[in-house]
């Protein structure tokens, strides 16, 4: 994914209580498309972040947004390989 591109925003959180939990609401209307498939089971890839901005006037905390991120499959090909370093004295370290 391009980090220069806009966000789907496809639904909002509010925080419970002091709790770490977080209700949310999606708007089915805007997912649909991003559905995809994977070995027979129907998966939706989102991530929830909390508002910059704090609290909005809704009192919704959260925003949530579809994960677009797609790793680039040549970047990690060529990763160097990290070798374990034996120096000879048995030691791990």
């Amino acid at each position: 994914m391009n980090n220069n591109s806009p966000k789907k925003y496809v639904g909002n959180g509010k925080k419970v209580g002091n709790y770490e939990l977080v209700n949310f609401s999606i708007a089915m209307s805007k997912v649909r498309e991003h559905i995809y498939e994977y070995k027979g089971e129907q998966y939706l890839r989102m991530t929830m972040g909390a508002n910059k901005d704090g609290t909005n006037e809704y009192g919704q905390t959260h925003k949530i947004w579809i994960d677009e991120y797609k790793p680039d499959a040549n970047n990690n090909n060529n990763a160097p390989k990290k070798e374990a370093v034996n120096s000879g004295d048995g030691l791990p370290f």
